[in-house]
């Protein structure tokens, strides 16, 4: 079992801790993914110098769901600590417990300043997980259900718009902007494009690591 760092925006640390958020999904970089140029395969994985064609998964007897692929995040059974955007009230006092740890997550009004997650050390991460499915796909193929363990928040559409017709269906936050959407679909593309829309917007459908996970115990 081996154990890396991720980075989680606040919300997205909150949605885990609040147990609404089991999955993520990353973007692959070209060094660690090709197109195929084996008829009738989409696309191939490097691991330790080899091509392994993703559909042999389903040749091997019995098949294999979770062939490896050498995703930087690690295989199943291994361990992510969360990064997250943080305080540190008094750098001479902290003792390592990160109870002088102040998490934006929790205290978004919080007057003195955050440092970035990525600045985050070991010992302040508080969020450790352990990664329980590994597959890939592109990012438009995200189906209802998993984009609610994306962790996208459900909300209450009468709060923001209070005219609405009674009998209103359930609604979900725009990440892009003040409001809702009708569908959690909806609601991800939004919240990946106000992560991703610089290198790889909703609109390129990038292919992408659909990482699972539970919290370690």
């Amino acid at each position: 079992m081996k154990e890396r760092s991720i980075l989680f925006s606040s919300p997205m640390a909150r949605a885990i801790l609040e147990g609404r958020k089991t999955m993520t999904r990353r973007v692959i970089k070209l060094d660690e993914f090709s197109e195929s140029t084996t008829p009738g395969y989409d696309f191939a994985f490097r691991k330790r110098g080899l091509w392994h064609d993703v559909r042999l998964a389903d040749m091997l007897n019995p098949p294999r769901r979770n062939y490896p692929v050498a995703c930087p995040y690690g295989t199943i059974g291994d361990r992510l600590w969360v990064k997250e955007t943080h305080h540190v009230r008094d750098a001479g006092y902290v003792d390592g417990t990160g109870r002088d740890i102040v998490y934006k997550a929790d205290d978004e009004d919080f007057p003195y300043g955050w440092t970035p997650s990525i600045h985050m050390p070991r010992w302040a991460s508080r969020i450790t997980l352990e990664i329980t499915g590994i597959r890939v796909e592109r990012v438009w193929d995200i189906t209802r259900d998993d984009a609610m363990d994306e962790g996208v928040e459900r909300v209450d559409p009468y709060s923001i718009t209070p005219d609405l017709p009674p009998g209103m269906q359930a609604a979900w936050k725009d990440y892009s902007r003040h409001g809702w959407v009708s569908s959690p679909v909806f609601s991800f593309r939004t919240l990946w494009d106000s992560i991703n829309s610089k290198r790889a917007p909703w609109a390129s459908n990038p292919w992408v690591w659909v990482i699972e996970f539970g919290r370690a115990k």
